[in-house]
């Protein structure tokens, strides 16, 4: 959402490459941008032959932007294509958001995120993406825009030091990190001790170990007050 509405209020007119999934793509159409490159891509015969013939390569000339998310479809061919795209050093580079993986409950395994691809066509291009969604302010000063999100008023929840809790810190919010995902509460305390001024931004105000243990929060006051007049 934060990525079209970016365009859109830059008046984007070009199309978008994306690397990303076809959830991503809608948000983008609806405020009128054309989307190419959603699903699986191949480009026919030798790679370094349909580099070296560009208009083998498949490139369209209207592509102004790459958007890169989450994109299960990825592969070298995509690759190839965003980083044929970014050459141009007028074509915008805008990446959804930086998580690199998401745990799987209940076993030792992760799942590599939309960072991890971000990070490679990085890498390949020698150029920063512009990011739009955490831990970029981009996503807070549309919400303070948009809906008056006051700081100092607000909890930050979530799983992640380097983009959850940095994006609340920098931003003045109140910050909650739970242990339910990403981050063990020793990543957390390891960070109290750190000299570096970035990783000392992650450090969040308090911590559960679910989303649901704020329910049993918000019960204390009332029993307790319950148990007073009992008494």
């Amino acid at each position: 959402y934060i990525v079209a509405q970016y365009l859109k209020e830059i008046n984007f007119t070009k199309k978008v490459y994306l690397v990303g999934s076809p959830g991503l793509a809608q948000e983008i159409q609806k405020v009128g941008i054309q989307c190419i490159g959603v699903g699986p891509e191949r480009i026919e015969g030798s790679i370094y032959n349909a580099m070296a013939h560009s208009s083998t390569l498949g490139l369209d000339p209207n592509v102004g932007a790459v958007v890169v998310g989450f994109d299960r479809e990825f592969n070298y061919d995509k690759l190839v294509r965003a980083t044929s795209y970014l050459a141009d050093p007028d074509c915008l580079f805008l990446a959804t958001n930086l998580d690199e993986k998401y745990k799987v409950t209940g076993t030792r395994y992760h799942l590599p995120a939309a960072g991890i691809l971000v990070k490679t066509i990085e890498n390949a291009t020698q150029r920063p993406p512009r990011v739009m969604g955490k831990p970029s302010l981009n996503m807070f000063y549309m919400l303070q825009a948009r809906y008056g999100v006051q700081p100092e008023k607000t909890l930050i929840i979530g799983d992640t030091l380097h983009t959850d809790i940095l994006l609340g810190n920098e931003c003045g919010m109140w910050t909650l990190l739970v242990l339910s995902g990403a981050t063990t509460l020793q990543e957390a305390r390891q960070l109290t001790t750190t000299q570096d001024p970035i990783k000392q931004k992650q450090v969040p105000l308090f911590y559960l170990q679910s989303v649901g243990d704020i329910l049993t929060l918000l019960d204390e006051p009332l029993n307790h007050h319950l148990n007073e007049q009992q008494h």
